[in-house]
């Protein structure tokens, strides 16, 4: 599966640029990722799939089988409205690598990952970050557990959201309040002109700072 992960990744990184490989062979490759994944059970796969038989797939490279998936239009990947699991791989090409399998949110102990409710048949059930009743400690056992790529130290971006002030603080109400600043692990925050202003050098996007906004008003935001 490893073999995999690197050759999405080269190909977004070169802007997946041939025009034989677009969107609709990505959600194409998803698709059949998903089903050789579930046809060898919870077992590691091995680290280059073989293609499909003659008859599903003339070519035995992978770029004809993006050729042969290929539409006449250019179709558009669904962006999610929800934020990832931490070291999540880009949008396409975590939706490509991405089986469903759960690990991710089972192995959670903090309990902030769950299923996407989205309606979009590519996005309904991949895994999402809900900061909304808990932090995240960025333990790593999400990335640790993932069997396919889809998430990565080394690929992957950690920081999947964001805190955003979206209406008064207390402190603008001239009363006391500095919950936000005190709960913060990284001391990312400080005040200017009775606002919390946010070092998003400093900033992991932890949550811990929404969870203790007296006022409701710093919301986790999708990065």
């Amino acid at each position: 599966m490893a073999g995999i992960a690197r050759y999405l990744i080269t190909l977004e990184a070169g802007g997946l640029q041939d025009s034989s490989i677009n969107t609709s062979s990505i959600l194409m490759w998803a698709r059949y990722v998903n089903r050789q994944f579930n046809r060898q059970g919870s077992g590691r796969m091995a680290a280059d799939m073989q293609l499909p038989c003659d008859d599903e797939l003339a070519s035995p490279h992978r770029r004809a089988f993006f050729r042969r998936f290929a539409p006449d239009s250019q179709q558009i990947v669904p962006e999610s409205v929800y934020p990832r699991p931490p070291w999540a791989l880009s949008s396409k090409l975590f939706l490509a690598l991405c089986t469903q399998c759960d690990r991710c949110i089972d192995q959670c102990p903090m309990r902030v990952l769950g299923k996407s409710d989205e309606t979009s048949e590519i996005l309904v059930g991949r895994p999402i970050l809900d900061l909304a009743h808990g932090r995240c400690n960025f333990c790593g056992q999400c990335v640790d557990n993932c069997p396919t790529g889809a998430l990565s130290r080394e690929q992957g971006v950690k920081k999947q959201v964001a805190p955003q002030l979206v209406s008064s603080c207390q402190l603008e109400l001239d009363m006391y309040c500095h919950f936000c600043q005190e709960a913060c692990p990284e001391l990312a925050i400080e005040y200017v002109d009775k606002k919390p202003v946010i070092n998003s050098d400093r900033c992991t996007g932890c949550g811990e700072c929404a969870l203790d906004c007296y006022s409701r008003v710093l919301v986790m935001t999708k990065a």
